[in-house]
């Protein structure tokens, strides 16, 4: 799942407009749309605090067969 999906899923259901998660995260409003429009990719950082003021968490798994390790 790319970051504009995801970051675009979780302000859905936290019910906030992107002026909202902006105010709440201190990311500019536009810096949000173009996330969400998958113009560019953000830091990790930056969707951590966004996902964070949504009420979503950041992780990653493993998956098996992929990498050094198979």
């Amino acid at each position: 799942m790319k970051s504009a999906e995801i970051l675009s899923e979780a302000r859905r259901r936290a019910g906030l407009t992107q002026r909202e998660l902006a105010r709440r995260t201190g990311v500019a409003q536009p810096t949000i749309a173009r996330i969400e429009r998958d113009l560019v990719d953000p830091r990790t950082g930056t969707l951590d605090r966004l996902l964070e003021a949504c009420g979503a968490r950041l992780s990653a798994e493993t998956v098996p067969g992929h990498g050094i390790d198979r």
